[in-house]
Formats: structure tokens, sequence, C-alpha cells
């Protein structure tokens, strides 16, 4: 027989594994719809990733480890709580070698097709009252799907009830069609059944029409390719400029932001790009500027009108996708990045800017995490009614 839940601070507070830059962490923590989902530890192996994340969440833990070399209990002993109180246990293991978007010869035996199962030790060994866990669709495929069911029935005979969906980050108001696998488990003495929130935003006439690039980016001053001012200074009378999107994202801790550089290319990139319109891509391109090698998104540019589609960790580079602005002769930034991620524009990222690129590509856009966390706090307040007082 499991402890009762525990009240308050305990059943409302997480732990994020894998948590790169911050994005599931960042959208739990989030000032809208229900209460937060207050982090206590985030782990992560990439020391910039994890300044970057400690800048920003300061009042957080920030451990840098390998998660197959701690202990559950170690988790506990950081955050200071027992087995069974935890809320809920976060995890993004690396998708890299789940990904349609990974040209490498896919290996079985790859360690990192099977990190999951480091997150099932600690689901073990904490036992909190909620799991959630992101990646992507191809998880749920990838040979054949043995270890999405394997992770399925483990979960299963750890005590929890697991459901899943993939989702488009777009429906959730991230002004990006990014499809991401999702996992959400309870534990069975919940007595609940996991539910995915609601589509907010669509095509279908009751929902909310998509978010566009254009509301997300185009406030932002404009940049030239090569320009490395990277501040941007907001003043008061600049909100009438700003959608209902990109005011949503307004800073509350100072009204200057960072990472609105733009890097440099080569002539012949620019050559490129200047031979695009909007939303032209590899194909647009004369024959004489053509790369020998690419594919249909290479040199794209954005449309204005619509959702980005899926930025990666090679959003920086213009050959490796359709990440250049629909109108200026270049990469968009990683503030514009930011923004389509929808990280509100106190989020700063640091190191190079391979990393920054890395830090942004892969993360998960905090407004999906937040449509979860509101999921995921109703039913925690079931527990805590539930809670001796």
């Amino acid at each position: 027989m499991r402890a009762p839940p525990p009240s308050g601070f305990a059943l409302f507070s997480c732990v994020d594994l894998f948590c790169g830059c911050g994005g599931n962490s960042w959208g739990m923590l989030r000032k809208n719809g229900s209460r937060p989902l207050l982090p206590l530890l985030a782990v992560d192996i990439d020391p910039v990733a994890l300044w970057t994340y400690h800048w920003n969440m300061p009042k957080v833990k920030a451990l840098q480890a390998d998660i197959q070399t701690i202990a559950p209990l170690d988790i506990l002993n950081r955050v200071g709580l027992k087995q069974g109180e935890l809320g809920c246990l976060i995890a993004s293991p690396p998708c890299q070698t789940y990904s349609r978007n990974n040209r490498s010869p896919k290996e079985k035996t790859d360690h990192r097709n099977t990190l999951y199962a480091h997150v099932l030790k600690m689901i073990a060994g904490i036992q909190p009252w909620i799991v959630f866990m992101e990646n992507v669709p191809e998880m749920e495929t990838c040979f054949g799907g043995e270890f999405h069911q394997d992770f399925l029935n483990r979960l299963r005979n750890l005590g929890y009830s697991p459901s899943y969906w993939t989702v488009n980050t777009a429906s959730y108001g991230v002004p990006q069609h990014r499809q991401r696998l999702i996992y959400l488990a309870y534990r069975t003495d919940m007595g609940k059944t996991p539910r995915c929130p609601p589509k907010t935003h669509g095509e279908e006439p009751e929902l909310l029409p998509w978010v566009t690039v254009e509301q997300a980016i185009q406030d932002l001053p404009p940049r030239q390719a090569g320009e490395l001012r990277n501040a941007v200074e907001f003043s008061e009378r600049e909100r009438v400029n700003r959608s209902p999107y990109a005011l949503s994202l307004w800073p509350r801790r100072s009204l200057v932001t960072l990472n609105h550089f733009a890097r440099s290319l080569n002539s012949t990139q620019l050559r490129r790009l200047r031979a695009l319109g909007e939303g032209g891509d590899y194909d647009s391109l004369p024959a004489d500027l053509r790369p020998a090698q690419g594919y249909k998104a290479s040199y794209g540019r954005l449309w204005r009108g619509k959702p980005a589609p899926t930025l990666t960790a090679y959003l920086s580079y213009p050959g490796c996708g359709r990440f250049s602005h629909y109108e200026q002769d270049r990469v968009i930034t990683i503030r514009e990045a930011l923004r389509l991620q929808s990280f509100d524009d106190d989020f700063w990222v640091f190191g190079p800017l391979m990393s920054q690129s890395n830090q942004v590509g892969n993360a998960v856009p905090p407004l999906l995490a937040t449509a979860f966390r509101d999921v995921i706090v109703a039913d925690l307040r079931s527990l805590d009614r539930q809670s001796p007082q």
C-alpha cells in the first residue's frame, strides 16, 4: 500500500531530466492558466545548456550529469523529498536516433535508443505521481515500435497507467508546425486516466487560427546578415505594434532582450537567398546557384502567413532547412527562433552560435508544456483534496 499523497509544495513540483535549455520547465512555470508546476531540479549532460537554464531559472537546482550514472536516491536527496512524494517527473531523452531528420543509418544497438530505460530507473526509484515524457513521433514506429512498446509495458509493470499522443505544437498556439510524441502516465492509485489537452488553434471554425511567423516576429527590428548587434530595447509605446501573440511574450524582467544578431553569410549564400522570394527553396533556385547536393527545404524562406515548419538544431544554417527570413536576406536570428518556439522575450540563450542553435532547435516549445501542465495540475488537485490536512 503506497503512502497517501503529500499536499501543496511536493505534489505540485517536478524534476526535469534531459532538461536542455529549459523549454519544459519554462512552460511548467508559465504564469497563465493553472497554478505553476514548480521545478526543483534540472538535469542535463550539456554544461552550456545548463548555463542557459540556470540563468533563466536561478531558483532551480541544476545538475550536470549523465543520467546513466546517477541514482534515484541522489535525486530525492537533492530535492529533499521521499519516495512517492514528487508530483511529476519530466523527461525529454535525445531523439536523434529515432528522428527521420537523422540521415545516418539507424543502428538498433545505439545506446541512445534505450535512454528511456534510465528514465524508467528514475521512475521506479522516485515513484512520482505523474510522468511526462516527450520525443519525436518516430519513437512509436522505429524498429517496429519495439522501444515504444517496451516503454509502455515497463511503465505498466511499475504501477502506472500510460497514454500517448502525437500532437502538433501549432495546435496549442505555437507559431510552428512541430509534431511531438507525448507520453503521460499516472500512478494507478490516482484512479485517473491521462488525457490530452484539447486543441486551441487550427483550421476548424471553433478554434483560433494558427499563429503565423509574421505575428511572431514582425515587430523585431530588421537585421542584415553579419550584423552582430545583439540587444533589442523595447519601450511601452511599442506595445501597440505587437501582435497579441508577441505581446504575450512581453518581457517582465527588463525591457532589453538579447540573441537578435544575424549570422554572417558568404557571397554564394547571399546570392542564393536574394534569388528567392517568400516561401522559395532549393527547387526555386536558378540552376547556376543550386548546390550540387541539397533537399527541398534547403535555403527555404519562411512564409509570413503560416506557422514555421519544424525548427531543428541547424536552424542557423541556410542550407539545412527552411530557416531564412521571409523578406530579409538572412537566416532567422536566435531571438526569432525563440519566438517561433514560444519562449518569452525574458528568456536568453548563451554559448557559441552552434550551441545556441542546438539548444533552441532541440527545446520543447514552452506553450506545449504549459498545455499539458494545465491538465497535470487539474488532476493533481484531486489528490491534494485527498491529502491529510
